[in-house]
């Protein structure tokens, strides 16, 4: 009684189990099936049991398992992948793992066999994959560098833009550590603005690479990448040229200078001419007091004189 309820127990575990599960004997005809393998091919458990795996599964199917069954009736596990096509054209993506089944004598006397319908991870899978690929294409097309490192300092990914900078694609650059990328006195003057992005702080510095012959100048921000747990698993890189921009500030810098010194010119020429002018009028009011002092003595004169005989013309 206790073997039949433990047994029963088994049976309604294993059809609970998401999975087509089957045994057969060394002959490939079946011990077990669960409800789910009987149902896929249309059949119940009781009508699968003790008939050959061809009658079941049919020919063509048959033809293309019973390798991968072969292996493991000769103690070599298999796990393989096929796509089941259904009359009306459907199609579900099955994986398969057979493994041998071994006697109390050491010897292969069956197998078991595992179906696994992996149809919407293939497809949830093909989206991210189609979407990783999207998001490559634009990272790769961002003229700017843009990267992912670890907590250990490697590289998680990298852009194209990146990887041209050392002649690496994209793939060899994976994996690779920071020390890599750059000379030791310049990683130790960066060394506080990694240890502070992995302390979760966002960071910036300036730097310079060699892009094409020419030494370029980069404004970089570091920003914390964090793990589920909340916890500081590296960081996210993003790198702009400035050179354009820096030389733009430098020519506004020179320009103000230019400005300063043509005013401070000018100012010297205005105040020399303002100097000029007060000697002038000084020199002038000198040498026009005497005549005027005549003209003064001789009016006062004439009023004294003949004030009596002169009108209001003279």
């Amino acid at each position: 009684e206790a073997l039949r309820v433990n047994e029963e127990r088994l049976r309604l575990i294993l059809d609970s189990v998401p999975a087509m599960i089957a045994q057969t004997d060394d002959t490939l005809r079946y011990r077990f099936v669960n409800r789910a393998y009987a149902e896929f091919f249309g059949v119940t458990p009781t009508e699968v049991i003790g008939r050959h795996s061809r009658e079941v599964v049919g020919a063509a199917v048959f033809a293309q398992v019973e390798p991968h069954f072969a292996e493991a009736l000769l103690g070599t596990p298999a796990r393989y992948r096929r796509r089941h096509l259904y009359a009306d054209g459907r199609g579900r993506d099955l994986e398969i793992s057979v493994l041998p089944q071994i006697g109390e004598d050491g010897k292969v006397c069956g197998c078991y066999a595992f179906w696994v319908d992996v149809t919407e991870q293939l497809s949830t899978y093909a989206k991210l994959r189609a979407s990783e690929e999207q998001l490559r294409v634009i990272a790769d097309n961002v003229p700017a560098i843009i990267t992912h490192f670890d907590a250990n300092r490697r590289c998680l990914f990298a852009n194209a833009y990146f990887s041209n900078l050392f002649g690496l694609s994209p793939q060899q650059i994976l994996g690779m550590h920071l020390q890599d990328f750059t000379d030791p006195e310049t990683l130790a003057q960066r060394e506080p603005h990694y240890q502070a992005v992995l302390a979760g702080y966002a960071a910036k510095f300036e730097t310079s690479y060699r892009v094409e012959g020419e030494d370029r100048r980069y404004e970089v921000s570091l920003l914390p990448d964090y793990a589920g747990t909340g916890e500081v698993c590296g960081w996210y890189g993003l790198g702009i040229d400035i050179t354009e921009r820096e030389q733009a500030e430098e020519r506004v810098r020179a320009l103000n200078t230019q400005l300063e010194q043509r005013v401070a010119e000018r100012t010297r020429q205005l105040e020399a001419t303002n100097r000029e002018l007060e000697s002038f009028s000084y020199s002038v009011s000198h040498d026009l007091r005497a005549p005027l002092r005549g003209i003064e003595g001789f009016s006062q004169l004439l009023l004294r004189h003949h004030e009596s005989s002169l009108d209001a013309t003279g």
